[in-house]
Order: C-alpha cells, then sequence, then structure tokens
C-alpha cells in the first residue's frame, strides 16, 4: 500500500504519469490474483499513497484499491508534521486494467 517513490510533476503530463502508477497498482492486485485495480491519491503533485485490491486474497471486503489508498494517505498524514489533518485539496484517482 505505501508509495516506493516519490512521483512529481511540473505540470505537462501528470494526468498520464499519475494514470500509469494507478495502472501500475493495478497490475499488482493482478499479480496476486485479485481484481485488477488501482489507486493512488495526488496532493499537489505528488503521489502520496497507492493502493490495489486485496479483498480476495485477504478475505476482507473492505480491502479495496480506494480504500486501501485512503488508509495510506492517513497513515502518511498522520505520521508527518501538522498531525493528521487532511491537505486542502487532492485528487485520487482509480483504474481498472
Amino acid at each position: 500500500m505505501s508509495n516506493d517513490r516519490q512521483l512529481t510533476t511540473d505540470g505537462g503530463s501528470s494526468d498520464e504519469l499519475f494514470m500509469e502508477e494507478a495502472l501500475r497498482a493495478a497490475e499488482r492486485a493482478l499479480e496476486f490474483g485479485e481484481v485488477p485495480v488501482g489507486a493512488v491519491v495526488v496532493c499537489e503533485g505528488h503521489v502520496i499513497a497507492q493502493g490495489w485490491n486485496r479483498n480476495l486474497t485477504g478475505t476482507d471486503p473492505t480491502a479495496q484499491a480506494c480504500w486501501r489508498a485512503a488508509a495510506g494517505m492517513s497513515c502518511r498524514l498522520s505520521s508527518g508534521s501538522g498531525g493528521s489533518r487532511a491537505p486542502s485539496s487532492y485528487n485520487s484517482i482509480a483504474i481498472g486494467h
């Protein structure tokens, strides 16, 4: 669920970059035998969290990509300075493979 690398963009083709990262997360789900859905959370041009489906292998119906990404965002925000307050704006992208 955690983001292995920090993706940033200075404008340009940010949508494509973030969609590709969501697609990579969906591919991870497929590798685990899951329904291939991936999600990323983007804040101010940075991917701050990602997730992929784990509801079949984990036998947890709530372990869907978007919820796992949201949990990753929550962990990241609460471990940083400034407490657990959500950013004033963020985008999430979910994609199926």
